[in-house]
């Protein structure tokens, strides 16, 4: 413990403050015991007391730094004391002045503590309190006020909602900026019972009050919504009061691990999303699972300039990988996520991992074949692959070349390399498919399920369903037509789907390839529906505009191959559950066996090849038993 207080010493800011503090407690010692004698006497010390003062002084002096020293008030950051440092002063004095007296008793002569005025002793004691404890939040407050004298402009004009533990940090953190882009003017809190009072100097409006009409007496030009646990309807509330007012900048608070742990909340803050309104509880995640598998190993991504695939690059990063392999046929999309993970393009690594982008079309082979053997991947993430289903659905032979024969290549060149996982994402649209989309991405579930087999390499399939945000999707689809004006287009007043974040399934994707030991096809949960024409509404309404009558909604009608409800759990035969409360194990009915797969896939490629679309549908229909095609499957689209 000794050497580790030396060590810290040695830092030249650590010198700093400790010169600064050792300088100014010497001076307050001194002063405070030298203020003792003076009221204690009232001003007129006697002779004696004042022969014996420097002996006195170096008694006090060198007894209490000592003390102050053994309770760390030279360690400790008075930038950011609170009541535990303050709490530690007083202790410090108390006990300085306890050896002090003990000091005293044990010496002989005058000095002696039974000849020494005990209320000198009380009243030293109180001073050297008052200033050594004064000194310190003297910094504190010097420190917190100092940016405010130094800002040459002010912040937006903000108010928070949530006068609780997140709030006060943010505001507390504001006033601290040297360069503010916040300006706080108020808190907003449901709790009747903090209407009046003030945090960090900002009146709590409490209990019910207009929103709006109090936001526009505030001059709010942004919000920070900043309580953790708020269920989606008190989001959606909140916003479209803030919408109303005019309000543009909105910030979110997202999850109560934001609180723990981080040294600046107010960095963490993020725009409000519409995956927002989900309402989804924060996924938990066996970090050291998936460490254990990723950190230090060579993994590719395939379709990584993706929705999907961006984000497991994201995500896979975090748990310190030696080489990232990011593979895709889109190379404007692939250059942009390249730029945004920091790739040095002279051939230098700019991180701790190897970030590699890799152009390249997962339906060639050889292709494969070679990017894998060139960078030995220990872990496979394939994400390639259409999924748009009406597009499909014209297209039926390009979504059995990238959808299963990708898949057939990228896994057989992952074989040859010696990959140790082969991780396929895949869909819930693969359960009971009613579209091209949804049976070619189960027939490569049963690709990869038939090559499991195969030595040394671990084969795992994980489904979800719609992803909030991802490209083509609905919501983004809705927002570029209500910033149109409209009108917001829905296939069906009861049609629904499962979502959810991004982030959230790609967590889950990683933990599931954990959890897989090979031959599994992994189920995520995906809670509650949504119902897409609420979505749309609640959408319009997060704009602070009124569905119907400022943005038309029309219904469409179903499109080829799509379903008006999905399965809440993707498996025909049911699940088994896993470790982890989100993640199961489909029952799968395999009906043919690994050869007799693998001859009707070969079957399948060469009727995509000949662009045979009746007879690649037939042939969907024998290796997916479930699969009920629509018309449009069968037929091409006629000429107008």
């Amino acid at each position: 413990m000794i050497r580790e207080r030396i060590l810290a010493l040695c830092k030249p800011t650590a010198w700093r403050r400790v010169a600064f503090f050792v300088l100014t407690d010497t001076l307050a010692v001194l002063l405070s015991l030298y203020l003792a004698f003076a009221l204690r006497f009232e001003w007129k010390i006697p002779g004696h007391w004042v022969q014996s003062m420097p002996k006195l002084m170096a008694i006090f002096l060198g007894v209490k730094l000592a003390v102050f020293y053994y309770f760390r008030l030279y360690h400790l950051s008075w930038a950011h004391a609170s009541l535990y440092e303050m709490l530690n002063v007083v202790k410090a004095s108390f006990v300085s002045t306890i050896m002090v007296v003990l000091v005293l008793f044990g010496l002989k002569g005058p000095l002696r503590t039974f000849g020494f005025p005990s209320s000198v002793v009380a009243i030293d004691s109180v001073i050297t309190l008052l200033l050594v404890a004064s000194l310190r939040a003297g910094k504190r407050v010097y420190l917190y006020f100092l940016p405010s004298l130094r800002k040459k402009t002010r912040g937006k004009r903000t108010v928070i909602f949530g006068a609780g533990n997140a709030g006060e940090r943010i505001v507390r953190e504001m006033g601290r900026a040297e360069k503010p882009l916040y300006l706080p003017v108020g808190f907003i809190d449901s709790d009747p019972s903090k209407d009046g009072i003030y945090i960090q100097g900002i009146r709590v409006y409490g209990g019910e009050h207009p929103l709006t009409d109090l936001l526009r007496r505030l001059r709010a030009e942004a919000a920070i919504i900043a309580i953790p646990s708020a269920p989606k309807r008190v989001i959606v509330q909140i916003v479209q009061a803030v919408r109303k007012a005019g309000i543009e900048t909105i910030k979110l608070v997202t999850g109560l691990e934001q609180l723990a742990g981080r040294e600046s909340l107010l960095k963490d803050i993020d725009d409000l999303k519409p995956e927002d309104l989900l309402g989804r509880p924060t996924v938990h995640v066996d970090m050291q699972s998936v460490e254990k598998y990723l950190k230090g190993a060579s993994v590719l991504i395939t379709g990584a300039a993706g929705s999907i695939g961006s984000e497991l690059a994201r995500c896979v990063l975090r748990f310190s990988p030696k080489t990232l392999v990011l593979l895709d046929v889109d190379e404007t999309r692939m250059f942009e996520l390249a730029e945004e993970l920091g790739v040095s393009w002279n051939g230098k690594c700019s991180g701790a991992a190897r970030v590699e982008p890799v152009v390249a079309d997962v339906r060639n082979e050889d292709k494969m074949r070679h990017v894998l053997a060139q960078y030995r991947p220990q872990v496979v993430f394939h994400a390639a692959a259409y999924k748009h289903v009406p597009v499909m659905e014209n297209n039926p032979d390009e979504a059995v070349r990238t959808n299963i024969g990708g898949t057939l290549a990228a896994a057989r060149a992952a074989i040859a390399s010696g990959v140790s996982k082969f991780v396929l994402i895949s869909t819930d649209k693969a359960v009971g498919p009613t579209s091209i989309m949804g049976a070619t991405k189960r027939a490569a579930e049963l690709a990869i399920s038939s090559l499991n087999g195969s030595p040394g390499t671990e084969f795992i399939a994980v489904r979800f369903g719609n992803v909030f945000g991802s490209r083509g999707s609905a919501v983004p689809k809705f927002i570029e037509q209500i910033r149109r004006g409209g009108p917001v287009t829905v296939t069906h007043e009861k049609v629904t789907r499962y979502f959810m974040a991004v982030e959230e399934a790609v967590l889950l994707t990683l933990q599931a390839g954990a959890i897989g030991k090979g031959g599994e096809v992994m189920v995520l949960e995906m809670d509650r529906p949504i119902n897409i024409l609420k979505l749309a509404e609640d959408l319009i309404r997060l704009c602070g505009l009124e569905p119907y009558s400022d943005i038309p909604i029309e219904l469409t009608g179903l499109r080829p191959g799509e379903k008006l409800y999905e399965q809440p759990l993707a498996a025909e035969e049911g699940v088994v559950k896993t470790m982890h409360d989100k993640i199961y194990i489909a029952k799968t009915n395999t009906h043919l066996g690994p050869e007799e797969t693998m001859q009707r896939l070969q079957a399948l490629m060469e009727a995509a090849r000949g662009n045979e679309r009746t007879r690649l549908v037939g042939l969907l229909g024998d290796l997916v038993p479930t699969y009920a095609p629509s018309s449009s499957a069968r037929e091409p689209a006629a000429n107008p």
